[in-house]
């Protein structure tokens, strides 16, 4: 049975904001609050909390993680039955995020996820999708960096600021690897074999056959792990990068157009009609906007 979990497109990663402990006796219960503005990581570490956000109810026992939203309405569906301690995080995001029910539908969303994170200027092949479960069952790890965080709130705050977000970063990235099935860590893989050769040579001329013979993957399992993990195919993968590849020759060369194109493995009609696509502009209007020489 898939279960909810928040999306996060990044960069920019989701930063840390502050942590701290809190603790419930038997008749207490959560406060009631709307819209708070940040993300809430709740860990139990002792005892049960009964916690709603909106429709939704949960009891968080021992050793289980609940990850409220910042635009909800959160509140304390009854009282503690026992005495209840519990580890808090709050963090946010300036990036683009969404709450699904389950990954299926997450990877169904993921391309309009994208369109929507390019707002703030990340071309689409060098966005990396974040995936944390909204409720889960907390292992040793994740205790142990909610616990380093919660140590760190009680450095000075020019020593540890830097500290937290790091361990916090470790955080994300482990609740990200948690998430993730095994099934789909070989097609993560692929993906990532695809992507590293691409960068290496992008200059070249590759086509589906030479990734079939380089990689020795059939070009369309490689295109469905790229397709689920970046969003693109291989080739476009490529058209993408060979573009990023030649914006940066056009600002810091006088190279002619011709050669830039040559320079990221095109063709020079190819080229000037990709970056037009992609960038709104040829690459002559590019260099004339943007280089300074």
């Amino acid at each position: 049975m898939e279960h909810m979990v928040l999306n996060f497109m990044s960069p920019p990663i989701p930063y840390f904001i502050g942590c701290g402990r809190e603790h419930y006796a038997i008749g207490e219960k959560h406060i009631n609050r709307y819209h708070m503005g940040c993300f809430d990581i709740v860990a139990v570490v002792k005892g049960k909390l009964f916690i709603g956000e909106e429709s939704n109810k949960w009891a968080v026992g021992e050793n289980e993680v609940l990850i409220l939203r910042p635009d909800l309405y959160h509140y304390g569906v009854e009282d503690c039955r026992e005495e209840t301690s519990i580890l808090w995080v709050h963090f946010n995001t300036v990036g683009v995020w969404a709450e699904h029910d389950s990954m299926s539908d997450y990877m169904r969303n993921l391309q309009y996820l994208k369109s929507q994170h390019s707002i703030h200027g990340m071309p689409s092949s060098f966005i990396s999708p974040i995936s944390i479960p909204k409720y889960s069952r907390m292992s040793e790890k994740v205790l142990e960096y909610i616990k380093e965080l919660t140590r760190l709130q009680e450095e000075p705050r020019t020593i540890a600021a830097w500290a937290q977000q790091t361990t916090f970063q470790q955080l994300l990235q482990y609740l990200d690897c948690e998430q993730t099935l095994p099934q789909d860590l070989t097609a993560i893989h692929v993906a990532e074999m695809v992507v590293q050769f691409i960068r290496n040579n992008y200059h070249r001329t590759i086509t589906n056959s030479i990734l079939k013979q380089e990689l020795n993957f059939h070009p369309n399992y490689m295109a469905r792990c790229m397709q689920k993990h970046y969003g693109l195919t291989p080739l476009e993968y490529l058209n993408h990068f060979r573009i990023e590849a030649s914006k940066k020759i056009l600002l810091n060369t006088d190279y002619p157009i011709e050669k830039v194109a040559e320079e990221v493995g095109m063709e020079f009609s190819t080229f000037s009609n990709s970056f037009r696509k992609t960038e709104g502009v040829t690459p002559r209007e590019y260099r004339r906007k943007y280089a300074r020489f």
